[in-house]
């Protein structure tokens, strides 16, 4: 805001200024932050790789940047995160009656040992 915005403008003018100050600093913010994070994965993956030893499995940087969110999704890329979505459940969901058969299972199998029936 310039002297003469200050002595001679509309006084909301000031509180405008204050307003967009504040925005740039929280946006000056959370790019320093992001930045950060960048920075600690970095480091994070450099020495894991460096002393991980040879049986660890190689870790690896971002292979893209991190989303913000901020672009209009398209039809195809909502579309497949909500496949993305529904393998995740199905992975899911077939491991839990995995574990389930497998659990009843054994139970059965320790009742037909109690019982003496094979």
């Amino acid at each position: 805001m310039s002297a003469d915005e200050f002595w001679h403008g509309d006084p909301t003018l000031a509180k405008a200024y204050r307003r967009a100050h504040d925005y740039q600093n929280e946006q000056r913010n959370q790019e320093m932050w992001m930045q950060g994070m960048y920075i600690y994965d970095a480091v994070a993956v450099a020495i894991s790789n460096a002393f991980g030893g040879k049986s660890a499995k190689k870790q690896k940087y971002f292979a893209k940047p991190i989303d913000l969110g901020l672009h209009e999704k398209t039809e195809q890329e909502k579309k497949r995160d909500e496949e993305r979505e529904l393998n995740k459940w199905i992975t899911n969901l077939n491991a839990m009656k995995i574990n389930w058969d497998a659990k009843h299972a054994r139970q059965k199998t320790k009742g037909d040992a109690l019982n003496g029936t094979n």
